[in-house]
C-alpha cells in the first residue's frame, strides 16, 4: 500500500513538470475572477477606505503564517503557492488564538496582540529571506502547475457561487428581509454573538440576563478585532459577511490540499474537489428545481 501510494505521488511529479513559477496565464484569469468576485462583495459591503482596511488587516493577520513558513523552508518558499496559500491560513489562526487568550486574561479583545504579532512576524519573514538553502520541509512536496490550476479554479468557482447571495443577505424584498442560502436565523445570531464578544471575554449570554455565554468563539475574533479598528464606519454584519468570505476561501484551500495528497493526476484532483463542492448539500437541487420548474411541478415536494 505505502509503496503504491508512493509511486502514484513520483508519477503525479513526473506528468506535471514546472513546480516553479506562477506564469500560467490560465491560473492568472482564474485568480484574476476570483479576486475581482472578492472585491465585488468588499466594496458593497465596506465603505472603500474600510474594505482598504479590512484588506491591510487579514494581510497582517496573516503574516505569522508566512514568518513560519519562510523560517523553515527559507527563500525559495516565496517562489511555491503553498507559501501563499498555506501561510496565510496559519496565520489567522495563530492571530485569532492570540486575540483569544489575550482577551480571556484581559477580559476584552484587544489589539495590541495583533500589532505585537506582526512586529515578530516581520523579523521572523527577514530571518526566513537570509535562509536561503533551507530544506524542504518533510511530507510537504512543491505544488505542480496542473494542481495550482485546480486550486485556482476552486477559489473562483467557490467566489462566484456565494456572490449572489452573499449580495443579497439582508436586502429587503416584497416578501420581507433575504436571508438566502445558510443566512437565516443562524447568521442573525452570529451577529449578536459577536456583538457580545466585543463587550466582553467570556462573553455574557444574551438570551439570559447575568450568565456567561459558553461557546466556541475563535471564529468570531477576526471579525471583532477587525470592528474594533475600524470603529463606527464598519458595521458588525458587514465584517462577519466578509469574515466567512475569508474562512471559504480557506476551506476551499485546506479541500484541494487534502484531495492532492491522495489523487493520482490533476484530473482526477479536479473530479475529486469539484465533487466534494457540489455533494455537500444538495440545497442547490432544490434551488435548481424552484428556477427552471414548469407550471403544475409542485417543487416543495422536491425538498421533501
Amino acid at each position: 500500500m505505502t509503496d503504491q501510494f508512493e509511486s502514484g505521488r513520483d508519477a503525479r511529479r513526473q506528468l506535471s513538470p514546472g513546480t516553479r513559477g506562477c506564469h500560467d496565464p490560465v491560473c492568472g484569469a482564474l485568480i484574476l475572477v476570483a479576486v475581482a468576485g472578492y472585491v465585488f462583495l468588499g466594496l458593497h459591503w465596506l465603505r472603500p477606505l474600510d474594505f482598504v482596511l479590512w484588506l491591510v488587516f487579514s494581510l497582517l493577520a496573516g503574516l505569522p503564517g508566512w514568518a513560519a513558513w519562510l523560517a523553515l523552508r527559507g527563500m525559495p518558499a516565496l517562489r511555491r503557492v503553498e507559501f501563499w496559500a498555506g501561510g496565510v491560513i496559519m496565520g489567522w489562526a495563530f492571530t485569532s488564538y492570540a486575540l483569544l487568550v489575550v482577551g480571556y486574561l484581559a477580559g476584552k479583545v484587544v489589539l495590541w496582540p495583533l500589532w505585537v504579532l506582526a512586529g515578530v512576524s516581520v523579523i521572523g519573514i527577514i530571518f526566513g529571506v537570509r535562509r536561503s538553502g533551507a530544506a524542504r520541509l518533510p511530507g510537504v512536496e512543491s505544488w505542480d502547475r496542473g494542481s495550482r490550476r485546480v486550486l485556482a479554479f476552486a477559489a473562483a468557482v467557490v467566489i462566484v457561487f456565494i456572490a449572489r447571495p452573499f449580495w443579497s443577505v439582508g436586502t429587503l424584498t416584497p416578501d420581507g428581509y433575504a436571508f438566502p442560502w445558510l443566512f437565516g436565523f443562524d447568521f442573525t445570531n452570529r451577529v449578536s454573538i459577536a456583538a457580545n464578544v466585543a463587550v466582553s471575554l467570556p462573553p455574557k449570554y444574551f438570551h439570559i440576563h447575568g450568565e456567561t455565554f459558553h461557546y466556541y468563539l475563535l471564529t468570531y475574533l477576526f471579525p471583532v478585532a477587525f470592528k474594533k479598528l475600524a470603529g463606527g464606519s464598519a458595521e458588525m454584519f458587514a465584517a462577519l459577511l466578509m469574515w466567512c468570505v475569508n474562512l471559504a476561501v480557506a476551506f476551499t484551500i485546506i479541500l484541494v490540499w487534502a484531495l492532492r495528497d491522495v489523487a493520482r493526476n490533476s484530473r482526477v484532483l479536479l473530479l475529486s474537489v469539484l465533487t466534494s463542492l457540489a455533494a455537500y448539500s444538495f440545497y442547490w437541487v432544490y434551488v435548481a428545481a424552484k428556477v427552471y420548474a414548469r407550471e403544475g411541478v409542485r417543487v416543495h415536494s422536491i425538498a421533501r
